[in-house]
């Protein structure tokens, strides 16, 4: 199988702070993807004959990048998504995002003060964002690009939620993303909303949010709030690769840089890991590497361990850290909430 679908990280670096943010928890140092990297990408692109789809975002704020503006021209061929913290001051990446981008997925994880509490910033210079696309799509009587919101849900915001709906149709938004607090902290951990086992007070609270989102004309997609026993990866079944800043090609997000996280109040590390750099392969050669092959088929068959319902967790060191699971895979995707569809990827 080809690539069909690219994420980029153009700079791992960020205007905001977020208090949820994986950066928190980080070691290393950030930084931006540079030129040669960049035009090192743009020449990977002639050998991916079946990609679709580009994802400008990762970890970082993509707008604050050097090569943003050059990056969404040279890629409005393809199904461009953007994803933003929507705190931006010129006029003209706006108007480029507009223009070049089949989709943006913009951050609004509160109203005004726990907007304010969570991201340092203020929720009116995301909704003019908004408006101001919005209105360049009217004037050039275009329906793209499409507007999403991502709402990250814990109980700090969750009374937040029907009033970010309220925002959303105010703004002609008609989709809501709802994903689930991936903690980076023991405190965050207890703050998160979903379960191991039936959660029948959540579910009663997101069927409220969906009848209410519906008599608006917004979509609410929710992630699930208690744990199923289907595994499923995104990133593999959509045959696509995540490149990071630094050039490194990684299987997902989860797997771009190291932190930490708590899995159901189990600190755990993740690793970063990589199948290599676009500075000294090919991006079609790395993909079609023996290692990268192997990983796809093994996540896509899920011929790996479930850490999260194992009743020797807690007495396993392989739960510690994402280098390897106790079948010997590596990297270890046994504790991913992801592939539980308890957070969503964009």
């Amino acid at each position: 199988m080809s690539i069909k679908k690219l994420y980029i990280e153009l700079t791992d670096r960020c205007n905001l702070n977020c208090s949820m943010c994986y950066r928190r928890s980080w070691s290393e140092s950030t930084g931006d993807m540079t030129e040669a990297t960049f035009q090192r990408f743009l020449g990977n692109l002639n050998e991916l004959d079946e990609l679709k789809e580009i994802v400008l975002g990762g970890i970082g704020e993509p707008t604050v990048s050097a090569v943003f503006s050059r990056a969404a021209q040279a890629l409005s061929h393809y199904n461009l998504a953007i994803t933003t913290n929507g705190i931006i001051e010129e006029q003209e990446k706006i108007e480029l995002m507009a223009h070049s981008a089949s989709r943006l997925v913009f951050s609004i994880d509160g109203l005004k003060e726990r907007f304010n509490n969570i991201r340092g910033a203020r929720l009116e210079q995301v909704c003019s964002t908004i408006r101001k696309i919005q209105a360049i799509k009217e004037q050039c009587g275009s329906t793209i690009p499409e507007i999403y919101i991502q709402f990250v849900l814990s109980s700090d915001n969750q009374e937040d939620l029907p009033g970010v709906v309220d925002l959303a149709a105010a703004l002609k938004v008609k989709t809501i993303i709802v994903s689930n607090l991936i903690p980076m902290t023991q405190e965050d951990s207890e703050k998160t909303l979903y379960s191991r086992y039936p959660n029948d007070g959540i579910k009663v609270y997101f069927n409220k949010i969906c009848r209410e989102s519906l008599t608006k004309g917004v979509q609410v997609l929710l992630s699930h709030c208690e744990l199923k026993t289907e595994r499923r990866c995104s990133f593999v079944e959509s045959d696509s690769a995540f490149i990071c800043a630094s050039g490194e090609v990684t299987p997902c997000h989860r797997f771009s840089h190291q932190y930490k996280e708590y899995v159901f109040n189990r600190k755990k590390t993740v690793q970063s890991y990589s199948f290599g750099n676009i500075d000294e392969q090919s991006l079609k050669m790395l993909w079609d590497s023996r290692e990268y092959t192997r990983f796809r088929e093994m996540v896509l068959c899920s011929r790996y361990p479930s850490c999260i319902d194992c009743d020797l967790s807690d007495g396993c060191d392989f739960v510690r850290s994402s280098e390897m699971d106790c079948n010997g895979n590596a990297p270890a995707c046994a504790d991913c909430l992801w592939s539980r569809g308890i957070a969503i990827c964009i």
